[in-house]
């Protein structure tokens, strides 16, 4: 609770006219003008089928597949 002798700083009073913006001394500076558009899009490449199961993708590393080669199955010991 505020006690009663408590008073609010003394402010200026200030109108209107004081919010209002002071124009600036010089015009702003001319717009540049516009840049040339961008060129025209490249045009989209043809969709190939994709490659099948034996053929390499073009954009696969060269890594070989993990596990054994296809062959003959290591035979097993009981």
């Amino acid at each position: 609770m505020r006690s009663p002798d408590f008073r609010a700083p003394d402010f200026p009073v200030i109108g209107r006219r004081a919010q209002l913006p002071i124009p600036p001394s010089d015009p702003p500076a001319p717009m540049p003008p516009p840049t040339e558009p961008p060129g025209p899009d490249l045009p989209e490449p043809p969709i190939d089928e994709p490659p099948g199961q034996d053929q390499p993708t073009p954009d696969a590393p060269d890594i070989p597949p993990l596990g054994d080669p296809p062959g003959e199955r290591p035979m097993r010991m009981n």
